[in-house]
């Protein structure tokens, strides 16, 4: 690849091990994480799950309906932040048994 070039075809990856403290996972594209700080993505998404999930503090369950509308909340912050890219968010609910 040319090193002018604003593109790059190779991710950002990274790797990290699952825990049961682990409430959720947000997969973006750069559309999300030019204009949203992942510190400011989780916040969102926390607070969202936490807003719609089912049970109570310890025994929170994050549901599908959470999962989507975090999503959904993570897209419009971005749009509300500028971004002028695409934004594609997934946020998927860890379901660990803990209750």
């Amino acid at each position: 690849m040319d090193k002018g070039s604003l593109v790059s075809p190779l991710p950002h990856c990274g790797t990290h091990q699952l825990q049961p403290r682990d409430q959720f996972l947000i997969i973006a594209s750069d559309g999300l994480w030019d204009v949203i700080s992942d510190k400011s993505a989780g916040e969102i998404v926390a607070a969202t799950m936490s807003s719609i999930g089912t049970g109570s503090k310890p025994c929170w369950r994050p549901n599908e309906a959470s999962a989507t509308k975090a999503a959904e909340r993570l897209v419009e912050a971005a749009l509300k932040a500028g971004s002028r890219d695409n934004i594609t968010v997934v946020v998927i609910a860890m379901h660990w048994d803990q209750c």
